[in-house]
């Protein structure tokens, strides 16, 4: 897990970059690779790396790292779980590491990048210089767990994982806002690959390559892997034996390939299905494991109790930390100073000061992120399959009539009827502004079809609406949680690997035939299943409370001040919000009128992130 960072110049680029410039945007990143700073430069090819040593933590494993040929240089950000196999395989040879960065190199010296990427299981962002064809390959992994943006213009080509770094770069020096990526940002919480709120800055998107030919200026994509899209494929049934008993041994042989490492090693216990199973496996192979558990203060958010409970069945250490509100108000400016990106999510303090005490013991943490993507574990997932038949009736008013008429609210997704389409119905859910919002109170008229189109629900079947949620789910919301983890681990100095999302585990899931319908009532039935074996069912708790503190108690009253007086800098930050509309929502909040508290907040945070750019800029 590292940092990486650089840029291609054309050969008639009007624009120069500094080497004291370069090495300035590099370091803006040490934090996530405090270990070793490594730069290669020529006359076009500007590579700078922050390493954080997880596999051979000797000098052998620096990046960049040149291959046998001397034909690419390659970075890599993340962990391949499978490199010992692809040793094997390729017949690799001349490895002076043991690291997985040199094996990717050496494969793509053999075989060539575009077969290198698919063959890789892991968690990654690779950048691969030829120095015979003079092009420019990056990638990011099939799940989208680790980050990488870029830019092309008549300078030349930037890449980043950091997106503070990439839009300080020279040659972005004039950035505009993005509209669109405003109104996503606005809408989902977070910047929605590929776009983001600079104009011209991207997000690769999950399973892309990309292209940079120095010779043309030209920028390529291909995309080599996606997922759930051809719900007709799938044959396993979810409640079968055979099903859980394989998806079981794949997550074993998921966990087990994840534990690698070369330092320190923990997991996150937090209470729920997820978390608790993947510490449950991971103790059978290492019986020294120990976990990190998070709680709040305010009982009805805390989970720290069933926690405790688990590690106790499974004989587990477990370090136990509390976040209350006093808490949360003294660790609020170091989370924002650390913010390389807006994160409209508030659940990113609780995710921060994980991290911060994670860090404090190990280097790695594994997590049960993704489990509920895969297999169908949210309650709306229920909901909206029950509610399909209700978006048969073309009026409003006939679908509250007859939603009414059942009186089963707890079934249905009768909050969302209003909706035109059961698609539609889903994204409102998922939304945390909406459209309606973006255009009144932000002034963005932006149309954000991308979404529209990607929710939408081309059948009524009950099968295949929970299939395309899962795929909405597995390109949506478990990206903002991506995000979200990955940006405020790395501010820390700790990696964070997710076996749920191993490549093989998440073509499995794609198999499942989901059964989560009228006649069976078990929201993520496999892995209920599967932590059965490990826990007596009478103490599995069977309610889950999430990770979000209370947005509505912080705003009002512990981050009161701060916010009010970040709302003022909108005009002087040349922020592109109506801030007069913005008010008026802020006084409505204040007056315990209905407001959108979810709108402040992200409001907030692209204030507090701009104010940062802005006094990096006074520094450099």
């Amino acid at each position: 897990m590292c940092r990486l960072f650089g840029n291609i110049g054309l050969k008639n680029n009007s624009e120069s970059i500094s080497e004291k410039e370069f090495r300035f945007l590099t370091l803006l990143s040490k934090a996530g690779g405090p270990d070793h700073t490594g730069y290669f430069m020529d006359d076009h090819v500007w590579f700078g790396f922050n390493r954080l040593s997880i596999l051979d933590v000797s000098d052998n494993g620096n990046q960049p790292i040149f291959s046998p040929s001397k034909r690419f240089i390659t970075m890599l950000n993340g962990e391949i779980y499978n490199f010992k196999e692809l040793i094997d395989i390729y017949d690799l040879s001349e490895l002076r590491s043991n690291s997985d960065s040199e094996v990717v190199c050496q494969l793509i010296d053999k075989i060539g990048y575009d077969k290198t990427i698919p063959l890789l299981e892991g968690m990654f962002a690779i950048v691969c210089w030829d120095f015979e064809e003079l092009k420019l390959k990056i990638a990011r992994d099939f799940a989208g767990i680790k980050p990488l943006f870029y830019t092309s213009n008549e300078n030349g080509f930037v890449f980043s994982s950091q997106f503070d770094q990439i839009i300080m770069h020279p040659w972005l020096k004039n950035w505009d806002w993005n509209e669109l990526g405003l109104g996503e940002y606005f809408s989902m919480g977070y910047m929605v690959s590929p776009n983001t709120i600079v104009k011209g800055v991207y997000s690769v998107q999950p399973g892309e390559m990309i292209e940079f030919n120095l010779n043309t200026g030209e920028v390529s994509h291909v995309l080599y892997e996606s997922f759930f899209k051809e719900h007709d494929t799938a044959r396993l049934m979810e409640t079968s034996k055979e099903t859980v008993n394989l998806v079981h041994e794949t997550l074993k042989q998921s966990v087990k390939s994840q534990m690698i490492s070369d330092v320190p090693l923990g997991v996150y216990l937090s209470g729920g299905i997820d978390s608790t199973l993947i510490s449950a496996i991971s103790k059978e192979i290492n019986p020294e494991l120990s976990s990190i558990t998070i709680g709040f203060e305010d009982m009805s958010l805390d989970e720290s109790t069933a926690a405790l409970a688990y590690a106790n069945h499974l004989k587990i250490e477990n370090k136990q930390f509390k976040l209350g509100r006093k808490e949360a108000k003294n660790l609020l400016q170091e989370h924002n100073e650390k913010l390389t990106e807006p994160i409209a999510d508030i659940s990113s303090i609780p995710t921060f000061f994980a991290n911060k005490m994670a860090s404090t013991y190990f280097k790695v943490m594994l997590s049960g992120d993704g489990g509920d993507e895969l297999f169908w574990g949210y309650p709306r997932y229920q909901k909206i399959a029950n509610s399909r038949f209700l978006f048969r009736i073309p009026s409003l008013r006939g679908r509250k009539a007859f939603s009414k008429l059942l009186d089963r609210k707890n079934e249905l997704f009768s909050n969302k009827l209003s909706a035109i389409t059961l698609g539609e119905a889903n994204l409102k859910h998922s939304q945390t502004t909406s459209f309606s919002d973006l255009s009144q109170v932000l002034g963005l008229d932006t149309e954000l079809n991308n979404l529209i189109r990607d929710f939408e629900l081309k059948s009524l079947k009950k099968s295949e609406i929970l299939q395309g949620l899962r795929q909405n789910d597995f390109y949506y919301f478990l990206q903002k949680v991506l995000v979200k983890v990955d940006r405020n681990s790395m501010s820390n100095g700790l990696e964070v690997r997710v076996p749920f999302l191993d490549l093989q585990m998440i073509k499995l899931a794609e198999q499942i035939k989901p059964e989560l319908t009228m006649g069976h009532q078990i929201p993520k039935f496999i892995t209920k299943e599967i932590l059965k074996r490990y826990i007596p069912v009478e103490q599995i708790d069977q309610s889950k409370k999430g990770f979000t503190p209370p947005l509505l108690n912080w705003v009002m009253i512990d981050f009161r001040e701060e916010i009010e007086e970040s709302l003022r800098e909108i005009d002087n930050l040349q922020i592109p919000i109506n801030s007069n509309n913005l008010f008026k929502e802020w006084t409505k909040l204040l007056n315990n009128e209905a407001a959108n508290v979810n709108l402040i907040w992200a409001a907030y945070m692209l204030i507090v992130w701009k104010r940062n750019i802005e006094k990096i800029k006074i520094k450099s």
